[in-house]
């Protein structure tokens, strides 16, 4: 049996009905979808930041994968032990932005605030990151 959600989720919503499974085909009841790509790398400077990341990267893949709207949500190790690669995919922008503003306030966006990003978003036109490292091009992850 598939579980049901609301998308975006609100007590009294006319949005349509979305199960995980389309989400995951990209059909939607009533609904174009206009998902939101993020591609790109975490860079860690240290061995300090490496264990931090580590420490923490589980609990938010768990958390993001989670969310309402997230289709897919990859990190994955590189050749180079400093370095990840992320892949992520929301339904739509309010799906992004949703899952951007809850990583800012995280526990996963504050530890991991000096962590380099580099990314590149297609559908979306992102507003502000969140505060991370200058000179990054944080988003997210």
């Amino acid at each position: 049996m598939l579980r049901e959600i609301v998308y975006p989720p609100t007590e009294f919503s006319d949005t349509p009905r979305v199960t995980v499974a389309e989400i995951g085909r990209g059909a939607v009841e009533g609904a174009e979808m206009s998902y939101v790509r993020l591609r790109g790398e975490l860079l860690c400077h240290s061995e300090a930041e490496r264990e931090i990341m580590l420490g923490h990267l589980q609990c938010h893949i768990d958390l993001t994968r989670a969310e309402p709207g997230c289709v897919s949500f990859e990190v994955l190790p590189t050749d180079d032990p400093m370095v990840w690669r992320v892949e992520e995919t929301f339904v739509d922008v309010t799906a992004f932005e949703m899952h951007r503003t809850r990583v800012a306030r995280s526990e996963w966006g504050r530890l991991t605030v000096g962590i380099g990003r580099r990314y590149e978003i297609e559908g979306a036109d992102t507003q502000t990151p969140p505060p991370f490292r200058e000179g990054t091009a944080g988003v997210s992850e």
